[in-house]
């Protein structure tokens, strides 16, 4: 009965966001996801400024497996509001799903190029190097990290994994027993 009153209101009203997102929730929440989706399609075609629903619109296709429509989303939550760290980290997750490693990482790139100095985001496209064995790659990246924050023990744990998985024991050793002298370290 809510959604029959909830797609007749968007009927009389279709500027009313709050119609869109009532139908919508229904549709979830009777597991009809493609429902839902076309319903937050609609609303972002309809309603001005309403691109933060680009999120729930992009939970959805991933939920439904949809991983292309889901990219495309995400791009298009990329063009409203610029780089985020939240469009990225999805977005590797699929192409990491897809087997598209290289675009993974070009994800990672862009993101550090638009915020450069925020070594958190080095790490996590080095931690995605390092688990696909591209470790000359992500030697390379850490180095750059600690030559710029000497006392970055995430930093050297990664890179003393590096030396560990290319046999240089007492490298890696040495980089291990800097880290856990940091007490700021978990």
């Amino acid at each position: 009965n809510a959604l029959g009153l909830a797609t007749a209101a968007i009927e009389l009203d279709p500027k009313n966001k709050y119609y869109y997102l009532v139908a919508a929730n229904l549709y979830t929440s009777m597991s009809s996801f493609p429902e839902a989706a076309s319903t937050y399609e609609a609303l972002l075609e309809n309603v001005p400024d309403t691109e933060q629903y680009l999120f729930e619109l992009a939970a959805i296709y991933l939920y439904q497996k949809d991983l292309d429509k889901a990219l495309e989303t995400y791009d298009r939550a990329k063009k409203a509001f610029g780089p985020m760290e939240q469009i990225t980290v999805q977005k590797q997750q699929i192409y990491l799903t897809q087997n598209q490693l290289d675009e993974a990482i070009r994800e990672g790139e862009e993101l550090i190029a638009e915020f450069p100095g925020t070594n958190e985001y080095v790490i996590s496209l080095v931690e995605i190097l390092i688990s696909n064995d591209r470790l000359d790659e992500a030697q390379a990246k850490l180095e750059a990290v600690i030559a710029d924050d000497a006392g970055n023990s995430q930093a050297g744990i990664l890179l003393s994994e590096i030396y560990r998985k290319k046999g240089d024991t007492e490298k890696a050793l040495a980089l291990l027993q800097s880290a856990f002298g940091d007490k700021s370290l978990n």
